[in-house]
C-alpha cells in the first residue's frame, strides 16, 4: 500500500513539472489540468481510504497552488471540496462502482472540473477529454493486477 502510495505522489510531482514548464507552450496544453485530473482518478478508484483521499487532495492542491497566481490555499479548497462532493455523491450511490463506472465518472468528472473553476469551454473539453484518456488506461492498468481467481 505505501508503495502505491510513493509511486501515486512521483506522479503527481512529474505531471506538475510537465504541466507547468512543458505544456504551457502549446496553445491547448496550457488549459489542460494534469494534476487534478489524476487527483480525480485516484479518489474515484480509491477504496474508501479517508486519509489518502484527503492526502492527495492537499497534494495536488498544494502543487496547483504553487504555481497558481491565485491566493495559496484556493486549490487546496477546491480539491477539498471535490473530495467531499465525490464521497457523497459515492454514499447515495448504492451500486457498485465497478459495473457502471463510465457512467459514474462522466458527470462527475463534469461537475469536479466546474467545481474546481474550469468555465470555459475550451478547457472543460480538453480536460475532459484527457480525464476520460486517464480513466481508460486507469481501469488497464487496475485490470491486469486483478486477474486472481476467486472461488468463492
Amino acid at each position: 500500500m505505501y508503495f502505491k502510495l510513493s509511486i501515486i505522489t512521483i506522479l503527481f510531482f512529474i505531471l506538475a513539472f510537465i504541466q507547468y514548464s512543458f505544456l504551457p507552450k502549446f496553445w491547448l496544453g496550457g488549459g489542460v489540468d494534469l494534476v487534478f485530473l489524476l487527483f480525480f482518478t485516484v479518489i474515484f478508484f480509491e477504496q474508501d481510504y479517508f486519509y489518502q483521499g484527503i492526502f492527495f487532495a492537499v497534494l495536488a492542491g498544494f502543487l496547483s497552488d504553487v504555481f497558481s497566481p491565485h491566493f495559496f490555499g484556493l486549490s487546496v479548497i477546491s480539491c477539498l471540496l471535490v473530495y467531499g462532493f465525490t464521497k457523497i455523491a459515492f454514499y447515495f450511490l448504492h451500486e457498485t462502482r465497478g459495473q457502471f463506472s463510465f457512467l459514474y465518472f462522466t458527470p462527475l468528472l463534469l461537475i469536479s472540473l466546474l467545481i474546481r473553476g474550469n468555465v470555459t469551454l475550451l478547457a472543460l473539453a480538453g480536460n475532459f477529454l484527457v480525464g476520460l484518456v486517464g480513466f481508460f488506461v486507469y481501469k488497464y492498468i487496475a485490470g491486469k493486477q486483478n486477474r486472481q481467481l476467486k472461488l468463492l
